[in-house]
């Protein structure tokens, strides 16, 4: 079955491998395009045997022959020879690869893009089957429409096309193999001719689809990867891969048994770094595309997806503060980098800004598996960092600013009320634990507990014991006004000290000093409906299945 490729440019040659007799006249560009098979006579014009020469691949010497019209430019004719000979020095160092005899034909006719019956450039077609004398040339017509050093570059990737037919094909080669078969040729090309920026129009292809294309449903533009595996695996990594490489469906399960999860993502990451070359050290001219951008205000999901082998990444922007990330699910593998510049990892659980500025994260996924790449995550703003150091002079939040003393309610009310509700227990005065709050213009505030109670109770036998209870603690932490909510993030709270002297029935007292260490881990955020008026700020706590709480305050 025919392979046929259009072109995008007119960089591009047509190569038939044949197995007969050499054609012996040129053919025409529009005899060529889009046959895959050798044109009747009347279309061709007489041909010449212009320049035969050996071509040197390491393991053999092959022939070369280029073919022209009698009128044919002889600066053209040394330019396909420099091409092939360099071409087969550079196969000479890829190992044990053989060549077929190649011949070279120049098309006396120039292709003219405005032609709209055939927008086909080249095809190339093994045949199957071999001749009687034994040749097996692999045939290349040029088109003489480039420049002397675009000439010299295709050239080089046509040969690696003769490359491809003497040693990777096996069988029919069906759709789905234009991703190795282009981009490798192109890698050679690039590898022959290092340095140039010929290849450079695949490159800004490559930053085009590669968000959401698979490496392997690309052409050309897929010659990024195979220059990203020879920088880092070595050239001999390449010719592995096309030695594990056939057409059909096949395509993406070989390639995941030859890269890695990790090494494909990695390949993801040097390119949204930039960091991938071509052969001799020329950085690719690729400019990386955020397509996906996301922006996360308040608290969300993020789902993110990709199929496999495609060069995933998103850019993440968090509002400024802080925030806590939590992993649901993961498929595949991610890194994610910090801009505008930080190492790859996995994102934090925690990270917070100190300005106003956005968090940006360039996050980088890749799958190798049939399923694809996917990463559900949960992200929730944290309410108590704000982006920056706040004055509250101004704003809802001035009246609230200054020194409030508990006048009635709070925390100690609520458990004395509900003590003293019981049977067990009379005269019930808990102390105040919320007795003194400050709230400053910078965001920072301390609620200070430092009350004295008492209570009593009866013994079964009818005597009667009191205690006389003190509480002394302080809590601090950071405060913002939203909406009509107050929000206060606490930090931890790390003693209270309780000061209790208990009388017994016949006068004897028995006093208990505890200061207790309540560790690291009771930091809590409130978020409490407010009004505030002139002198007098009321608080009230709402939660499902809890009592309502409410606190008065006056300066």
């Amino acid at each position: 079955m025919p392979l046929k490729y259009t072109f995008l440019t007119l960089t591009t040659f047509i190569i038939l491998l044949l197995f007969s007799k050499p054609i012996l006249a040129c053919p025409s560009a529009r005899d060529l395009a889009g046959a895959g098979a050798e044109p009747g006579a009347a279309a061709l014009a007489d041909c010449l045997l212009l320049a035969q020469f050996d071509i040197e691949t390491g393991s053999d010497v092959v022939q070369g022959s280029i073919y022209g019209a009698p009128e044919t430019d002889l600066a053209l004719v040394r330019a396909a020879e420099q091409a092939l000979v360099r071409s087969g020095r550079t196969l000479s160092g890829l190992g044990e690869l053989g060549l077929d005899p190649i011949e070279l034909y120049i098309s006396p006719t120039e292709y003219s893009m405005e032609a709209d019956d055939d927008d086909t450039l080249a095809t190339a077609q093994p045949v199957r089957g071999t001749a009687a004398d034994g040749a097996r040339p692999c045939i290349i017509a040029a088109f003489p429409i480039l420049t002397l050093a675009e000439y010299k570059y295709t050239i080089s990737h046509e040969f690696f096309h003769c490359v491809q037919f003497s040693n990777f094909y096996r069988g029919n080669v069906q759709s789905g193999a234009e991703w190795w078969i282009e981009g490798s040729a192109e890698w050679f090309a690039s590898l022959t001719y290092q340095g140039r920026a010929l290849s450079d129009q695949w490159v800004a292809e490559f930053d085009d689809v590669s968000a959401t294309t698979p490496v392997t449903e690309m052409e050309y533009a897929s010659v990024v990867f195979f220059w990203w595996l020879s920088q880092n695996f070595g050239n001999g990594r390449v010719i592995g891969l096309l030695n594990t490489m056939n057409g059909g469906d096949a395509q993406e399960e070989t390639l995941a048994s030859v890269v890695s999860e990790q090494d494909f993502l990695q390949f993801v990451t040097d390119y949204l770094e930039q960091n991938i070359t071509q052969p001799g050290g020329r950085a690719a001219a690729s400019t990386p595309l955020q397509d996906e951008i996301i922006e996360i205000r308040d608290d969300r999901d993020i789902n993110l997806e990709a199929r496999r082998f495609v060069a995933f990444r998103v850019l993440l922007k968090f509002a400024c503060g802080g925030w806590d990330i939590i992993e649901q699910t993961r498929k595949g593998a991610y890194k994610a980098m910090r801009l505008p510049r930080s190492e790859w990892q996995e994102l934090p659980a925690e990270f917070r800004s100190d300005s106003e500025a956005k968090i940006e994260y360039l996050l980088a996924g890749a799958a190798t598996d049939g399923d694809g790449f996917s990463l559900s995550l949960k992200a929730v703003k944290q309410l108590c960092v704000p982006c920056q150091t706040p004055d509250y002079s101004a704003g809802p939040e001035a009246c609230l600013i200054g020194e409030w003393h508990l006048t009635s309610g709070g925390m100690g009310a609520k458990i004395g009320k509900m003590l003293g509700d019981g049977p067990e227990l009379s005269g019930v005065d808990y102390p105040d634990l919320d007795g003194l709050l400050t709230l400053r213009r910078d965001g920072s505030f301390t609620l200070q507990a430092d009350d004295d109670g008492s209570m009593q109770t009866t013994s079964p036998s009818g005597g009667m014991f009191s205690a006389d209870i003190s509480i002394s603690m302080e809590k601090e932490g950071s405060w913002s006004v939203s909406g009509d909510k107050l929000v206060q993030c606490y930090r931890p709270v790390k003693s209270i000290l309780i000061d209790e002297t208990v009388t017994d029935p016949e006068g004897g007292a028995t006093r208990i000093i505890e200061d207790q260490y309540l560790g690291p881990k009771l930091s809590y955020t409130e978020k409490r409906q407010f009004t505030c008026e002139g002198g007098r700020l009321e608080i009230i706590q709402r939660a499902l299945f809890a009592p309502t709480l409410e606190w008065v305050y006056e300066r």
